[in-house]
This record gives structure tokens, sequence and C-alpha cells, in this order.
């Protein structure tokens, strides 16, 4: 009866070690993707070619948690952060709000977060840099918090919402880069997953918490513009030798 107990104790230590193991090896991964748009064509979901100011690109934000024992155990329930444009580099724009989407809508603790200029460049950001609780990030959280939405296969994605940038000057050849900031909280950890079947709470700058891009915009003109200004360029040429 002894010996029983005794294995049955080292089995039970022995599955809470490879839990811990396997949340250890696991993490979060947040990515920004470019997905279409207003006068854009997107590359790839991370390069971005825009025709012209007034130019509109829709973004889309996702998560990945990547559990290590590849069973459908791993679930997100709330995270987040900021968006954030290039300082540097001349094509410049504005960063609407958030929507949430299912199953990360109208629970407590969304946010859509707020547009602000965070980096002085006269442009819209989106989100904050403040490690308070009441910082107006944008915020999703799952419909049952704290039950999360679980995905159906190992290391599962999760899109958190959408989003709009607004290409409001720029001249041709410019750049810029979109970059999403996981929110650092001074009190908590504000990014919350199912790993493994365990709960694991990270902050921003946690070294688990990882971000894939940023997203490169360049201004390119169309080829009917390129076409017209090779055209123009001709004309000149032409008029000169017969002067």
């Amino acid at each position: 009866m002894k010996t029983s107990r005794t294995l049955l104790t080292i089995a039970a230590v022995g599955v809470a070690v490879a839990c811990l193991v396997g949340s250890a090896n696991g993490g979060l991964i947040y990515d920004l993707r470019a997905v279409g748009g207003t006068n854009v064509t997107v590359v790839d979901s991370h390069t971005v070619n825009v025709t012209a100011v007034g130019a509109v690109v829709n973004l889309q934000l996702w998560a990945t948690v990547t559990g290590a024992d590849n069973v459908a155990n791993d679930g997100f329930i709330s995270g987040g952060g900021s968006i954030i444009g290039a300082s540097t580099g001349l094509l410049k724009g504005n960063m609407s709000a958030g929507t949430n989407v299912e199953p990360f809508i109208n629970a407590i603790g969304d946010q859509v977060g707020t547009p602000v200029d965070l980096n002085s460049d006269g442009y819209l950001d989106l989100g904050s840099t403040s490690n308070t609780a009441s910082a107006p990030y944008f915020m999703a959280v799952s419909d049952g918090s704290p039950t999360p939405a679980y995905g159906t296969v190992a290391n599962p994605s999760f899109m958190l919402g959408t989003f709009t940038y607004t290409v409001a000057a720029g001249p041709q050849n410019s750049t810029t880069t979109l970059t999403f900031a996981p929110r650092i909280k001074k009190t908590s950890s504000p990014h919350q997953v199912m790993m493994d079947g365990g709960l694991v709470s990270y902050n921003g700058n946690d070294a688990a918490v990882s971000v894939s891009g940023p997203i490169n915009l360049s201004m390119v003109p169309e080829p009917a513009t390129m076409a017209l200004l090779g055209l123009g360029g001709l004309g000149m040429l032409l008029r000169r030798r017969r002067a």
C-alpha cells in the first residue's frame, strides 16, 4: 500500500514537472498582418506598397500560443498592446481604433485602443506607453474569461482584432514601418494563455512574448503613373532636340 502511494506521488510530481517544462518551452507570438485595403498592393503580410496619399491599409492582429506537448490544449484568454508607426521615414499616416472580433468581443476588459501620437511625429499611433491599469491599449479578452478560447490544433492562432492605417503624407519611394508593442503593466501580467493545459501569465517584456514583423510600407507609383511620367519626360526630351 505504501509502495503504491509512493508511486502515485512520483507520477503526480512527474506530470506537474512535465507541465512546467512544457509551459517554459512555449510562448506567445503576436503578429500584426496586412490583409488588403484601398490603393495598396500587399506583397505579403508584412510588406505593402501604397500608391497614393489617402491609401488605406487593412490590418489584423493575431496571437499564436506555442505549447510544447503538441496537443490541442492551448488557448488565449487576454492580451494586447499598441501599434506604432515609425517616427523616421517620410511616409506618414494615422491609425484607427481597433475592432474586437469573436470570440474576443463584449468581454470585461476589452478595449479598442485610443488613436494618439505616441512618438511626437504629428501622426496617430494606437494605444499607450503607460504601465497603469487604465491605459488605453487595444486589449482582447475571451468572451468566457477566465475560460479561454481554445484552439483545435496544436499551437493555435487567434485573430484578436482589426484596424486600418490611412496614409496622410509621403513622396514617391518614401517608407515607414508599423510595429506591434505588447502591453507592459506595472501591477500585473496582462497576457494570459492556457499552455499545455495550464494557466500561464506574461508581461509584455517577458522573453516568452515575441512579435512577428514589423509591417514595411513603401510609396510606389502605379504603373499607369509611371507610364505618364515616362511620356512626359520623353516629350520634354523631344522638345529640347527640336529647339
